[in-house]
């Protein structure tokens, strides 16, 4: 097998001993965003691209080079732990993707019982929050 290189160090393509080669595509930060090649029966095929990363560093979609756009997509928590991993046909991800703790989200609930003066709080999205004492 054989490579090319970038200034950077990024693999630019690989060349099997087939003579088929697969192509990256970086963006500006040094990511990979797009992968094609030339395998199998010789004819050029987009197998990745649309990579898009999480603030963490980790893929959080790339779509496949398929005739039906699929679409990888990954989860992380608000501590940069993946939750969930999918392959869709949906590009969006229907807001499962973690949002920052916003405390002008949070508002006044009586969900659940309420026992001597104490309320619950949930925020917008319907996450329990703090519980809250009142003294009479």
């Amino acid at each position: 097998m054989s490579y090319s290189y970038d200034l950077a160090g990024h693999v630019l393509t690989k060349t099997y001993p087939s003579r088929r080669t697969v192509t990256n595509a970086y963006d500006n930060a040094g990511r990979a965003n797009t992968v094609i090649g030339k395998l199998g029966d010789g004819t050029s095929r987009t197998y990745a691209n649309g990579i898009n990363y999480s603030v963490f560093g980790g893929i959080s979609r790339e779509q496949y080079g398929t005739d039906t756009p699929l679409y990888y997509k990954t989860f992380y928590n608000i501590r940069g732990q993946m939750f969930d991993t999918r392959v869709s046909s949906v590009k969006r991800h229907l807001g499962l993707e973690p949002r920052p703790f916003d405390p002008l989200l949070l508002k006044q609930s009586h969900v659940g019982r309420k026992r001597h003066g104490q309320q619950r709080q949930r925020d917008l999205r319907g996450e329990l929050g703090a519980t809250t004492q009142r003294n009479p």
